[in-house]
């Protein structure tokens, strides 16, 4: 069980999941009533090159899973660039 937290859902209803927390125990009943409540969570993997954004389909209740490509990294813009 675990609990996400989202930012503002877009048109379609769907909203970057901003944090998630998995020991809701530690929470009190106020800032669990802001979160949504889910049994399984996707895990959490970044491609080589890419970045994992985790997002949730508020209407659907269900995950949505983007991956977008990794920035490059100061010390390696040199090495790319060869």
């Amino acid at each position: 069980m675990a609990i996400l937290f989202l930012g503002e859902p877009d048109a379609n209803g769907i909203a970057v999941v901003s944090s998630i927390v998995y020991q809701s125990k530690y929470l009190d009943e106020e800032t669990k009533a802001q979160g949504i409540e889910v049994s399984n969570v996707p895990p959490l993997t970044d491609p080589v090159g890419k970045l994992m954004v985790l997002r949730y389909n508020i209407m659907l209740s269900e995950f949505v899973v983007e991956y977008i490509d990794r920035p490059i990294e100061p010390e390696n813009i040199n090495t790319e660039q060869k």
